[in-house]
């Protein structure tokens, strides 16, 4: 046996076991010092192995490696000797099997000239294949790690599944049972809960992907994916930790069934995993045009929106430099797969172009063809590049591309002139595509029709005993089931029927649309183009104000016109003056060609149709909107029929809808009170109230709603007297319009605050109140909850709601408190073993409680409200709420001490609702658990999070001392065991110092002994025994306390000590003679001394002088200090106290 470090020499000389282990021995311990050295170790390793098995020790050749291999098995992760020694082992496997390939081959081709070949050979030379050496090493080393692989150590089950990550890439052919335990047992530690151990099972669970299990069957690329790549989906959409996320990323495969998870970690919550998407995978994936278009849509988005610099830099360079050399330097072709026209993010995409390569600014000409022939690309491209361009002061290249005003007027003519003549050459084509809606429509509505009344039958039949009645009932069900088939069939013929007109229809309106987005960047142009010209700007002006009135525009088009109009319109005035003309303009066109009025019937054909009914609704407004306010309308108008020989004609829809557009939008551009603008005014009572009676047609209501609102934020008495029509529009309409009413409530008070409410005749903050507690528990409509919980963050956020409602009191848990009162009373009696006097005090403490909470503001109910709602099982798929909140409530809490002051003194009683014995959480199972909840609640109230205080301000914070208050009720009340565990060891985790002063902790050790007491009172009570570990907790807080209110009253010695000494040297100070302040007594024995001089017949004549020197020195005193004074006479004396 030799010691000596092995050569090729000296290997060919072992002879025994022993030598062979040694000269392993050599390897390995070389093999942990570099990575360097390791090709040539490999080599020798071979030659070991080879010279093993010539001497029939192979066995023990392996033996010796795993030997080996096990001492670097429980090194912790990060040790570069573990880490070397494994890569090693990899590289030698690897070896083994292109050494076994290449001889394969060799052998290939030796009996290639062979072709009678038997079977039986054939078979031989595969069973030889399967008893080579690597095979046989490979087999016993993943046999031995699997051994490995569940083990209770971390560190061991991390090494095994490195190694094996690193071993899988290189093997061959195995057993199939070896493979499939395998591939079992990665796939469970990819649930490890080691983040270290599942990242390395996602490595050596890839190599997996393009194999195909037995059992698994053939599959394709596009409708599924194997088991391995099945388990990666997984991990990389669930797993909590970024980096095992992070390797899923990188090494799942690429097809089209996981490129939609792959481009979703755009959105993760970690950065680098979302850089990763720009940096690297969008590379891997190739070309761009080959994504889908919605996946591209969304990673611009996201990318060029993201928080972190960094993620937007790679998706700007993704954008401006590897797009653009895919499509070789071509902007239109690049432009054209935006597709502009239905984009959100490609006019952010094209403004970040422009700044990122300002290099490619030069080479953009547009030419007079151009501007003849625009597409919806050269359109969009022109627009933007405008906007780059001016908003950057680049003159030059703006008078060098673009025309004159007056030139670009008469090219908007032109387009303009074009979109009408294509309508005007298709109307047969509209009017009969409105006419095939409108039967479709007609059909739906019997449909829906029949299906209700099929469903209240058979919930009849359900509860019918009587046979013959329910036969009866039986054949009426199977008659509206015919009738059912019978129109749904009529309704597939018409569709059949109409087939060619629909996508004829469809093709002219992608025509027409492609055009209106022509026209949208030629307007765009115009708000900022400079119309210094009078004459340009006047043909401007006579163009916009034409199209308006005539050629009934579409909703973009009329808001981008309005915007035009206002910038060159000379003043504000001037600009409502004409909007409001141009409405009545489309009203009289109507009126003109058909009842041949003038312009005042025109309003009163708005007016008259429902003026009954506007005067019941001013005189009752209490009365509900909705199918009654309907009915009343019918009544009211048969009535007013009889009284008139004829009633005005009303517009039709589309005209109302124009007129009610124009109006929406002029309203959002300006801020001119109705006040002083009464044509404007004007149409509140001719147009708009008419539209939101209009319960028939959705659209219409809709928009007169959203004018009203306008109307409203004009003028503040026109909010108080509509506020209560938006409450009731948004308590019983559909969930779009109630997302548009609580809109326009959330506006109001954010334009006038709370003064609003509580007025004579109007809404009160408490009917307000219940409106949002209400809509936030309508779980059935996620969008309307979504705008109710930002609409009151904001109010919040902006103290708007501050002693909201104090004169109301909202019942937030309706039955539920008067059941926690119930549950109590029933305690007290049945809990006869329990002690009078604490009995009593524990009743008396819980009617306290309750009392307190009567006084508390509806704001804090609201507020708690909105916690509740951010935690309630019924929510975790409402990813927009929940997005919402998780932004504004910290925001909300580490704002200010008073907004984290408050959510303090809720959350206690926030968390004992969430779990309390019998709450309404507790019927779900997917509620999030208690310990994330309360250290969620804990860190929102930690004054460490406070922005701009001092550390000194931050120590006197009373937001967990007002938190752990909340916590000690809820462990005293109703709440199953587990929470009180999670309460009591969650309490050293508030942060409370002795800067609060003795007083206020003293408090807190008070309630601290009466939970104690309490607790130990009801040892016969399960829920109030607790483990050794949550008892020592609260003994360790209740200590802290204790250590806290020493130190606090030592302070407070010292401060008192400190301030006592001060006044001393004060008084030492005050009594000086080179002092400005004199006190009283000083004066007083100064009189006196003066007038004694004239009783005292010893005193000489030179303490007489001496007399007159201090009474001449008091009186420069005091005239100095009356200067002072008077020169500090608005100087406010009346210093705040510190109360802590």
């Amino acid at each position: 046996m030799t010691t000596e470090k092995p050569t090729l020499t000296s290997i060919k000389k072992i002879n025994d076991l022993d030598s062979i282990r040694n000269a392993m021995a050599h390897v390995f311990q070389d093999a942990q010092l570099s990575l360097s050295g390791h090709r040539k170790l490999v080599i020798v390793l071979k030659n070991i192995q080879q010279r093993a098995i010539m001497l029939g020790y192979e066995e023990g050749f392996i033996l010796k490696f795993v030997k080996l291999l096990n001492k670097i098995l429980s090194l912790k992760k990060g040790e570069q000797v573990a880490d070397r020694v494994a890569k090693f082992c990899s590289i030698f496997v690897s070896a083994l099997y292109k050494d076994e390939e290449t001889l394969k081959e060799k052998k290939k081709n030796d009996k290639e000239g062979d072709r009678d070949m038997s079977s039986d050979n054939s078979d031989s030379d595969e069973e030889e294949e399967e008893e080579t050496s690597a095979g046989r090493f490979v087999d016993y080393l993943l046999r031995h790690l699997l051994r490995g692989i569940q083990a209770k150590d971390k560190n061991v089950r991390y090494r095994v599944v490195q190694l094996l990550a690193y071993i899988v890439n290189y093997i061959g052919e195995i057993d199939e049972e070896l493979f499939k335990a395998l591939h079992w047992s990665l796939n469970r530690r990819l649930f490890d809960k080691e983040a270290n151990v599942r990242i390395q099972a996602v490595v050596a669970i890839s190599s997996f992907q393009y194999i195909n299990l037995p059992e698994e069957g053939e599959y394709s690329v596009d409708n599924q994916v194997n088991k391995a790549t099945q388990s990666l989906l997984i991990a990389i959409q669930n797993d909590d930790s970024a980096e095992v996320r992070r390797a899923a990323l990188l090494n799942l495969a690429k097809n089209e069934v996981t490129i939609p998870f792959l481009l979703e970690r755009a959105r993760d919550v970690n950065s680098i995993n979302r850089r990763l998407v720009y940096s690297r995978i969008i590379k891997e994936l190739g070309d761009f045009r080959d994504i889908d278009f919605h996946l591209r849509e969304n990673l611009l988005k996201w990318g060029l929106n993201d928080r972190d610099e960094s993620v937007q830099k790679n998706a700007i360079k993704m954008f401006s430099s590897n797009w653009l050399d895919i499509v070789d330097n071509d902007l239109i072709e690049l432009i054209e797969n935006l597709k502009v026209v239905d984009s959100d993010i490609a006019d952010t995409a094209m403004m970040t172009f422009y700044r990122e390569r300002a290099d490619k600014l030069a080479s953009i000409e547009i030419t007079e063809n151009t501007w003849k022939e625009l597409t919806t690309e050269k359109a969009f491209l022109i627009r933007t590049f405008y906007e780059h361009c001016n908003e950057h002061n680049l003159y030059d290249i703006i008078e060098k591309n673009f025309p004159e005003s007056i030139e670009l007027a008469d090219l908007l003519y032109k387009y303009l002139n074009l979109r009408k003549q294509i309508i005007d050459s298709n109307n047969e084509l509209i009017e009969n595509y409105e006419s095939y809606r409108s039967s479709l429509k007609e059909t739906d509505s019997k449909l829906q029709q029949l299906q209700y009344e099929e469903h209240e039958l058979f919930q009849d039949i359900d509860g019918i005993e009587d046979s013959n009645y329910k036969k009866k009932k039986v054949s009426q069900a199977k008659k509206l089931k015919k009738e059912f088939q019978t129109i749904a069939n009529e309704k597939q013929q018409i569709m059949q029927r109409n087939k060619d007109m629909d996508e004829e229809y469809t093709s002219f309106h992608e025509q027409l649309k492609d055009l209106e987005f022509v026209i949208q960047q030629l307007l765009l142009i115009s708000k900022q183009y400079d119309f210094s010209d009078e004459i340009g700007r006047r043909k401007m002006l006579q163009i916009i104000r034409s199209s308006l009135a005539n050629d009934k525009l579409s909703d973009k088009l009329i808001e981008s016109s309005l915007k035009v109009l206002r910038k060159i319109s000379i003043n504000e005035r001037d600009f409502l003056a004409m909007c409001t003309e141009i409405v009545t303009d489309i009203r009289d066109s109507y009126m003109d060609e058909n009842d041949e009025d003038t312009f005042h019937s025109a309003i009163s054909g708005f007016r008259n149709s429902d003026s009954e009914d506007e005067e019941d609704e001013d005189n009752d407004k209490q009365e509900e909107i909705g199918e009654d306010a309907n009915e009343d309308m019918g009544r009211n108008g048969s009535q007013s029929h009889k009284k008139r020989k004829k009633q005005p004609k009303q517009a039709p829809d589309d005209i109302i809808i124009q007129c009610l557009l124009i109006t929406q939008h002029l309203l959002e551009l300006t801020e001119e009170s109705l006040e002083n603008n009464y044509s404007l005014g004007s149409l509140i009572e001719s147009l708009v109230r008419p539209a939101v009676l209009r319960n028939e047609q959705p659209v219409i209501r809709s928009l007169g709603l959203k004018c009203l609102g306008l109307f409203s934020l004009l003028e503040k008495q026109l909010a108080i007297e509509n506020l209560y029509l938006f409450g009731m529009a948004a308590t019983k309409a559909d969930e779009e319009l109630r997302i548009i009413c609580v809109k326009i409530i959330v506006d109001i008070l954010s334009t006038y605050g709370v003064s609003v409410l509580d007025i004579e005749g109007g809404v009160d903050s408490l009917s307000l109140a219940r409106l949002f507690y209400k809509i936030l528990r309508i779980y059935e409509m996620p969008n309307l909850q979504c705008v109710v919980a930002e609409g009151l963050c904001k109010l919040f956020l902006a103290d708007i709601l501050t002693d909201f409602g104090k004169g109301g009191k909202l019942n937030v848990n309706n039955d539920d408190d008067e059941e926690v009162v119930d549950e109590d009373e029933d305690e007290d009696d049945e809990g006869d073993d329990e002690d009078s006097e604490a009995k009593n005090e524990r009743k008396a403490r819980k009617i306290g409680a309750r009392e307190k909470k009567k006084e508390e503001d509806q704001e804090k109910q609201l507020f708690e409200t909105l916690i509740l709602t951010y935690f309630h099982p019924l929510n975790i798929d409402n990813h927009a709420l929940r997005q919402t909140l998780a932004f504004c409530i910290p925001v909300y809490a580490f704002s200010h001490p008073t907004h984290q002051d408050k959510v303090a003194s809720i959350s206690g009683d926030c968390f004992f609702r969430m779990f309390r014995d019998g709450g309404e959480f507790s019927k779900y199972e997917n509620i999030a658990s208690p310990t994330s909840i309360i250290q969620q609640l804990i860190h929102w109230c930690d004054p460490n999070n406070l922005v701009n205080l001092t550390q000194v301000e931050i120590k006197k914070s009373p937001a967990h001392f007002w938190q752990s208050m909340g916590f000690l009720q809820a462990v005293e009340q109703d709440t199953p065991k587990s929470i009180k565990k999670i309460i009591i060891n969650n309490l050293n985790k508030l942060y409370i110092t002795e800067e609060l002063g003795s007083t206020i902790l003293k408090g807190l050790l008070n309630a601290i002994e009466d939970t104690k007491s309490m607790i130990e009172s009801n040892q016969h009570d399960p829920d109030f025994i607790f483990d050794a570990l949550t008892e020592k907790n609260f003994d360790k807080f209740h200590q802290s306390i204790k250590d806290l209110i020493g130190k606090a009253e030592q302070m407070e010695a010292e401060n008192s000590k400190n301030e006592q000494k001060n006044s001393f040297i004060s008084e030492k100070s005050f009594q000086s003679n080179n002092s400005l302040v004199l006190n009283k007594d000083s004066l007083l024995e100064l009189d006196e001394s003066a007038g004694d001089k004239h009783e005292k017949s010893d005193l000489d004549e030179n303490q007489a002088e001496e007399s007159n020197n201090d009474a001449e020195k008091v009186e420069e005193n005091l005239q100095e200090i009356d200067r002072m004074l008077d020169e500090e006479e608005n100087i406010d004396y009346h210093l705040p106290m510190d109360t802590d």
